[in-house]
């Protein structure tokens, strides 16, 4: 061989993306190397020597030294299920992965019609369970992450969008700008971020540039069509006017409401409030270029859907722009700016399904209805809402960083950026004179306007170096972070406004003694120190030690600083040739790992005694006091929470079969909790670290390539998550009564109902002697729990579990040639849901009733489950509502909410092209969403949780239907 010189060269993907972490070996020596973050490479070896370059998920390659710069491009494998993964702060190869990390990458995104990030998780990565608050445009979901750990806190999970922690509103983020969304799950992957990654940590990483062939123009566009998936089932005029006779017969009223129920008018709500087509279109412009020593990505996108509910609708702008630069052999400099402004008009006839049919819309000289007999109550109608109510919020973001780094010696990079997220949002609200209801309570005009202006800060500098000496390989990482959080807000109201004209643009016109102003502002801060190191022994034994220290403003002295650590073993025993010889298994890795994690979700200032300020009237003359709302506990510090984390994941037949296992246990500690505080104190409450609550469960996840030939593939995944939560400990306590149908209890999961049994109608000769005179046949029969013979809050017990037995998602994609069609169903199993809404429309006390209870208890049907009319009222609605609120759970609200979803079928064409000097592709699609859902449930949608608190799980209200949405889009690349 010659004498040997420095070679180098660069290691790219087909589409000119830099492969990280390609292996690089001098044929028949022991000498080798890894590309860099940008693909490039050197090593010494002599010209005419052979290198070996090799990536797992990619097809090898064998590169002849000529002398001159290689440029290797590197086939991916038809089985390529092995890719890198991003993690906190860092790459990694999935093969080398220690942790439980999920991931859903860009062409998984691109075929569902989404608006923000969290929609996209849904049934998509084992672990996540994603509930919508309802089907407004805009609307958020409850997302968590292996079960809820907190009680007070959020149980959110941290998401972090191109190293900008805690990015906060998701509506702004356009989703077609994603390269990859990762989950990280077990507490090796999140102890990086320490105090904020107890509930797991979403990491969001956008396209960049990443075209070596020139500039790249791209551009994808849809338009559809929106319907509603379901309306709700409910009585119609007549049958509503039939029941109200019986309920007044029941009740002994006397003349009915409703003479001849036959001519009885007929009003579905529903009509009036929801649209029966609404449009929805997107449409993203990118250009993209990457050089030898430069890359950029431009973005714009516009989206625009109007809300199946009348005035309702959500519209974004969005302009996003990204810039790498290399100078010189050691430095790289780059910037990611995002710039958004979303409009959203929200909705405003929340309940008006409600109002009884017999009501007509209008009365007969043309004004609104506005008159309910059946409780003697005013009301403000679906028509009038629209005419008379203006609602919407403006916001204006922008997020981003800029970043320098600086490879002094080989393998050893050193980085620093700085970050910043601020938004400017603007809530309005203006209820006209002409309301109904303003004009019987004598409001006039009601306005109000509020605002808000957060700014996030956040600087991070981290070093990292890698050693490969014979069989070992090890990376090291450190860093030291800074973030700070600042906020201001101002709300004002005002009413007596006597005309309309200028909405809520003057709230100085309204009536001097009707108006109310509120301001405040918060700030925090928060520095950290965090390590990792990565050591792996011939890429078969892995360790990952990490770990974090966190101090924070939010909590007193002595109690700001807490140390995060974790630690993982990975073995990737299909290296072991007893393994090998077996000729089983493509792929074998075990993986355990353990570690703490925290939450620090408490208020900026909870460590403070709180004073609110009041006005009275001292003499003639109005003055501000000051009462005592909360005492602090000045030693407040940190929810804990320990995670042990076993995984399993094992590949058949060169990897066309892939299944990987999880079983974790979490328990977290030190739980923010409430305390009451005897009356003598001043204060009725303090905020202490008490109690405690368990996650475990199981997470399987099942990838295969059915059918893979020239013209012909088929690909399959499944996943299904099982997680079991309980409540260890709440301090001094044995239960926590958590608002209507709900209970905290100690040995009982979370999201747990609690209320009345409901046991079906009494029937003939089943009442006891002792209550022949306080029920007959066909009136509504409790569980008599302590057997007094007295249905009362002492008889609630457990009714129902919001927690699903296990959930998940199966997606199939079959491709022949140039066409694709793809499926992808969500599911859920076990879980109830409460219908608050079934307090009115299962009692009928003035409202529109469910149109199961045509199939009432009845002399002709007396073995039907629903009572006679009138009877939830008397029996229920007066007793546990009206005379104690809080114990009106009841199991005739709690429902099964199961189902099998099908999610979304999309189909594709990549249309031929013989000439692709100018367009180099062209795709045609076609996409239906929310197909059609498999439930027993009769509500607008199962996975429905409509309540703000982390603990109120599995409420519904029926407010906003989910859409079924139809569209077709284009997609060209010139």
């Amino acid at each position: 061989m010659g004498q040997q010189k420095k070679v180098v060269g660069v290691v790219k993907d087909a589409e000119g993306e830099p492969i990280i972490g390609a292996n690089i070996t001098v044929k028949g020596q022991t000498t080798g190397t890894i590309t860099d973050i940008d693909g490039n490479f050197s090593i010494n070896a002599s010209v005419g020597s052979v290198l070996k370059i090799s990536f797992i998920g990619f097809e090898t390659q064998n590169v002849k030294v000529t002398g001159e710069k290689l440029t290797v491009i590197l086939k991916e494998e038809s089985n390529a299920l092995d890719e890198v993964v991003v993690v906190g702060y860092g790459l990694v190869k999935k093969s080398d992965l220690t942790g439980s990390v999920g991931r859903v990458k860009a062409e998984e995104i691109d075929k569902m019609p989404v608006t923000s990030i969290d929609q996209v998780l849904q049934g998509r990565v084992p672990g996540v369970h994603v509930r919508a608050s309802n089907g407004e445009p805009g609307g958020s979901s409850n997302v968590t992450i292996r079960g809820g750990n907190s009680i007070s806190a959020s149980n959110e999970p941290l998401y972090v969008i191109d190293g900008i922690i805690g990015a906060g509103n998701l509506d702004g983020i356009n989703p077609s700008d994603i390269a990859s969304i990762e989950v990280l799950k077990d507490a090796s992957s999140i102890a990086i971020y320490g105090s904020r990654g107890a509930n797991g940590v979403v990491l969001v990483t956008t396209k960049r540039g990443n075209s070596s062939n020139g500039p790249t123009v791209s551009y994808n566009g849809y338009y559809g069509i929106q319907t509603p998936e379901k309306l709700l089932d409910v009585m119609s005029g007549p049958e509503m006017a039939q029941w109200q006779n019986e309920s007044a017969a029941f009740r002994g009223d006397g003349v009915p409401p409703y003479e001849e129920t036959d001519v009885i008018g007929d009003t579905n709500w529903q009509d009036y409030i929801y649209r029966e087509t609404a449009p929805i279109t997107d449409h993203n412009l990118n250009v993209s270029n990457a050089t030898k020593n430069n890359n950029y990505f431009l973005s714009l996108n516009y989206f625009n859907q109007e809300g199946l509910m009348y005035n309702s609708g959500f519209e974004r702008f969005q302009i996003r722009f990204n810039v790498d630069q290399k100078i010189g052999n050691y430095m790289k400099l780059g910037a990611t700016m995002t710039s958004s402004y979303t409009y959203k008009d929200n909705s405003i006839m929340k309940n008006m399904v409600q109002l009884p049919s017999t009501l007509p819309a209008y009365e007969e000289d043309g004004t609104w209805a506005k008159y309910n007999p059946l409780n003697s109550n005013y009301f403000n109608s679906p028509i009038a809402l629209r005419e008379c109510v203006t609602d919407n919020t403006r916001q204006l973001r922008a997020m981003g960083n800029v970043f320098a780094e600086l490879m002094p010696i080989k393998n050893l990079l050193i980085r620093s950026s700085w970050g910043f997220n601020l938004s400017y949002s603007k809530h309005n609200l203006y209820q006209s004179a002409e309301l109904p209801l303003n004009i019987k309570q004598g409001k006039l005009g009601v306005a109000s306007v509020d605002t808000s202006f957060p700014i996030t800060f956040q600087n991070e500098n981290t070093v990292n170096y890698l050693m490969n000496f014979g069989k070992h390989s090890i990376g090291i990482l450190g860093g030291f972070t800074w973030q700070k959080y600042l906020n201001e807000d101002l709300s004002a109201g005002a009413n007596g406004f006597t005309n309309d004209s200028n909405l809520y643009h003057s709230l100085e016109a309204s009536d001097p003694n009707k108006r109310n102003i509120d301001s405040g502002e918060s700030e925090w801060g928060m520095i950290s120190y965090l390590f990792r190191l990565n050591y792996s022994y011939k890429s078969t034994y892995l360790l990952t030690i990490t770990g974090r220290e966190d101090g924070s403003s939010r909590l007193s002295k002595g109690n700001q600083w807490a140390f995060f650590p974790s630690a993982a073993f990975a073995w990737r025993a299909s290296e072991e040739e007893f393994i090998k010889k077996l000729n089983l298994f493509s792929n074998l890795k075990l993986r355990v790992s353990y570690g703490m994690s925290g939450s620090q979700s408490i208020g900026a200032y909870a460590v403070w005694d709180k004073l609110n300020s009041k006005t009275t009237v001292i003499g003639d003359n109005k003055v501000i006091g000051y009462i005592p709302v909360l005492a602090a506990d000045k030693n407040l510090g940190w929810e804990k929470t320990s995670q042990f984390d076993f995984g399993l994941e094992v590949g058949f037949l060169d990897n066309r079969i892939m299944l990987e296992a999880d079983y974790y246990h979490k328990r977290t500690s030190d739980l923010l909790l409430t305390q009451e505080l005897p009356y003598q104190t001043g204060f009725k409450s303090i905020l202490r670290n008490i109690g405690s609550v368990r996650n475990q469960g199981l997470e399987l996840t099942l990838n295969t390539v059915n059918i893979a030939t020239r013209d012909f593939k088929w690909n399959t995944n499944f996943s299904v998550s099982f997680n079991r939560n309980k409540v260890l400990d709440l301090g001094e306590k044995d239960f926590l009564d958590n608002g209507i149908g709900s209970r905290i209890t100690v040995g009982e999961p979370l999201g747990l109902f609690y209320g009345l049994k409901y046991l079906g109608p009494w029937k003939e000769g089943d009442i006891p002697e002792e209550l022949s005179g306080k029920y007959m046949p066909g009136d509504a029969r409790f569980d008599d729990v302590d057997n007094n013979n007295v249905i009362d809050e002492l008889d609630r017990q457990v009714i129902g579990n919001a927690e699903p037995k296990f959930y998940g998602g199966i997606g199939s994609d079959f491709t022949w040639k140039n066409l694709t069609l793809s499926l992808f169903f969500d599911y859920s199993y076990g879980n109830d849901i409460y219908d608050l809404n079934g307090r009115a429309m299962d009692c009928g006390h003035g409202s529109n009733l469910y149109g199961r209870h045509r199939n009432r208890w009845t002399e002709d049907n007396q073995d039907a489950y629903l009572p006679r009319a009138g009877s939830i009222h008397k029996n229920y609605y007066s007793m546990c509502i009206q005379e104690k609120n809080e114990a009106g759970g009841c199991s005739l609200f709690v429902h099964d909410g199961s189902y099998l979803r099908l999610k979304n079928v999309n189909v594709q064409y990549n249309i031929p092209l013989k000439n692709k000097k100018v367009l180099k592709s062209l795709q045609v699609y076609g996409t239906v969403s929310n197909v059609f859902t498999w439930t027993p449930y009769f509500g607008y949608s199962p996975d429905v949780d409509v309540e703000p608190s982390a603990t109120r799980r599995g409420f519904d209200r029926n407010v906003y239907p989910q859409s079924r949405t139809y569209l077709l889009g284009v997609k060209a690349k010139f």
